[in-house]
């Protein structure tokens, strides 16, 4: 499955689907691959912006808009910076 709405962590830099992390965000505040401490969860232009075109040139590849709307629902990270205390 594509990633929706990336976010990227501070300061290790992994990259994960923003509701994705919002679940994890419940269970721990480290980074689920490096177990590093979250100090920031920012969204990644770049990333989005690169699944955006890939999904243009394969849209059979897209998901389910239902699927979308229920990951949306979880991703706590609307704005783009956000301070992990």
């Amino acid at each position: 499955m594509t990633m929706h709405q990336a976010v990227s962590l501070m300061p290790c830099l992994h990259t994960f689907c923003g509701g994705c992390f919002s679940d994890w965000m419940d269970r721990s505040k480290e980074c689920p691959t490096c177990r590093e401490p979250v100090t920031e969860v920012k969204k990644n232009s770049l990333i989005n912006s690169l699944i955006e075109n890939y999904l243009s040139l394969n849209p059979q590849l897209k998901r389910s808009k239902e699927e979308l709307e229920t990951i949306e629902k979880r991703n706590k990270f609307k704005n783009e910076v956000v301070k992990i205390e």
